[in-house]
Formats: C-alpha cells, structure tokens, sequence
C-alpha cells in the first residue's frame, strides 16, 4: 500500500465517521454531510493525482 492509498483510505473513514455521528439537527447533519463530501473529494484527488498541487488562488 502506498502513503497517496493509505491517506485515501484515512480520508474516507473520516468522511464515514462524519456521517455516522449526524442525526436529528438538520442543520448540524447538513455541515457533517459536507465535511464528509470534502473529505471523500480530497480522497479521489489524492488516489488520481498524489503529488498533484491544488490551485489556491480560486478562493482568495
């Protein structure tokens, strides 16, 4: 297992957590919901691309 497979992997089980810990506000399951999709984003990017760089200046 590679670092790029094995970061990718921690990736989703934190996107896994956050999704199971939402339940019964909809506001706070709807923030889990999106750090989960980030944390899987940044797992596909990571498994595509592992020495890619991310472009920062789209959110300055």
């Amino acid at each position: 297992m590679t670092h790029a497979e094995f970061a990718a992997k921690l990736l989703r089980e934190a996107a896994h957590i956050f999704r199971s810990v939402g339940g019964g506000d909809p506001d706070s399951d709807a923030q889990t919901e999106e750090f989960a999709q980030i944390f899987e984003h940044a797992a596909n990017l990571v498994e595509a691309d592992p020495t890619g760089s991310l472009d920062t200046s789209l959110g300055q």
